[in-house]
């Protein structure tokens, strides 16, 4: 008896191959369980994100001690880092999964990692602003606090971390996904039809503040889905050299263009779709074996989710124990950017290797124990299909981009050396 086909086989269902007119659909091809796990090329993008955001972030201060404005313009864009992580979170759910035997365990570790690497650092701040300023001066509201906690609080302004409004939508985005595996396609409609009554509803009482009603339509989101379109794309063996070569300049126009216009809604076109194909471009190149593959590179990635998290804190913690001032009395500007920056590397290194990963780690195991789940190779799932395509369909990922409008010859000799 033939096992059922894996997560990883269902999310490639989505990109088939689309015909000329007249003719019939191209099968689609069953996805490579054997590509690369970790692609180098989106670990230095993470990485490169996440300092992006930081020294965003760190600019204001920057200026305030005297650092030269024009320097600082070079990061006037930084906030489009997020823009990179939801883009690239979306491809990374689709790419990760085709190694999963199940979409329990799947989702159960993604949500941990989220609150692993976060809780530590928002804790140790609340503490830290409490003995710092005082209780008396009502640092956060106790609403503020447990939604800030449970990753609840799209508001940058009362969040613990500011910058962790984001991850709100990365929590919508892992119980979408959920949604999508595990009630299938007409389960998956209906739960969202329901929601969206139940928000109407609830909205319309005045329940839901306005940052949280906008929040859970923001057009934003619609970056993870640009990224899940990508991800199948690339497991189907879709990417092509002409293609890649079409995408480059693409992206770049885009990224510009974005960079230009500032923080608009357009902000989803020129970034969201920008990201779409710088990645495509540097995921086609890493499979064609043309990519350096460095060390550091890829410690920086995997620590990236740190970096975004304790600038914040960091920045913080400088400024109220006089650490800038002293750096500038001696130094000037160039040694407290130089010693910031050098921070920024050193302490989210050391909380990713000493904390988040083992922590990580000891999840993991506990999951697969709760669960009593085998390695994927063990362990087939049932098919799921119809979940995945309900929400990434063909006309989606055809519709997106016209990169993906045909399969060429060339993509499968590169999944299959890679």
């Amino acid at each position: 008896m033939s096992s059922l086909p894996t997560i990883a086989q269902v999310n490639c269902v989505v990109v088939g191959t689309t015909g000329s007119a007249g003719s019939d659909p191209t099968p689609p091809r069953a996805p490579r369980s054997d590509a690369p796990g970790v692609l180098y090329s989106l670990q230095y993008v993470r990485a490169f994100a996440a300092l992006s955001v930081a020294l965003y972030h760190f600019k204001p201060t920057f200026v305030g001690y005297g650092g030269p404005v024009g320097l600082a313009g070079l990061v006037d864009a930084g906030y489009a880092g997020v823009d990179a992580f939801f883009v690239l979170s979306g491809f990374l759910m689709v790419w990760t999964s085709r190694l999963e035997e199940a979409p329990a365990p799947f989702i159960l570790r993604r949500l941990a990692r989220l609150y692993i690497g976060y809780l530590p650092i928002a804790l140790a701040l609340l503490l830290y602003k409490y003995f710092t300023l005082g209780i008396q001066h009502q640092v956060h509201q106790p609403i503020e606090v447990w939604s800030s906690l449970l990753l609840l609080n799209p508001d940058a302004y009362t969040a613990i971390i500011f910058p962790a409004w984001s991850l709100y939508y990365e929590l919508l985005f892992y119980i979408a996904f959920a949604g999508i595996l595990i009630a299938g396609r007409w389960g998956f409609i209906f739960a969202v039809l329901l929601a969206l009554t139940a928000y109407a509803v609830v909205g319309w009482s005045g329940v839901l503040g306005p940052t949280q009603s906008a929040a859970l339509l923001n057009p934003i989101n619609a970056e993870f889905i640009i990224g899940m379109a990508l991800g199948n794309i690339a497991l189907q063996g879709r990417l092509s050299r002409s293609q890649a070569v079409l995408a480059a300049p693409l992206a770049i126009c885009l990224i510009a263009f974005g960079c230009i216009s500032g923080q608009t809604a357009w902000r989803i076109v020129w970034f969201g779709v920008g990201f779409f194909f710088l990645y495509y471009v540097l995921i086609y190149l890493e499979l064609n074996g043309r990519m350096w593959k460095l060390a550091l590179g890829k410690h920086l990635g995997d620590s990236s989710y740190a970096i975004y998290l304790l600038h914040i804190p960091v920045i913080y913690v400088m400024q109220t124990t006089g650490s800038f001032d002293r750096i500038l009395s001696v130094g000037g500007w160039p040694l407290l950017l130089a010693i910031f920056v050098a921070t920024l590397l050193v302490v989210p290194s050391a909380f990713h290797l000493l904390v988040e990963t083992p922590l990580n780690r000891g999840a993991r195991r506990l999951i697969g124990q709760a669960l009593g789940q085998r390695r994927a190779s063990t362990a087939p799932d049932r098919p799921r299909s119809e979940a995945v395509q309900a929400m990434v369909p063909q006309a989606a990922c055809d519709g997106v981009v016209t990169i993906g409008k045909r399969a060429s010859t060339d993509a499968q000799t590169v999944l299959d050396t890679a």
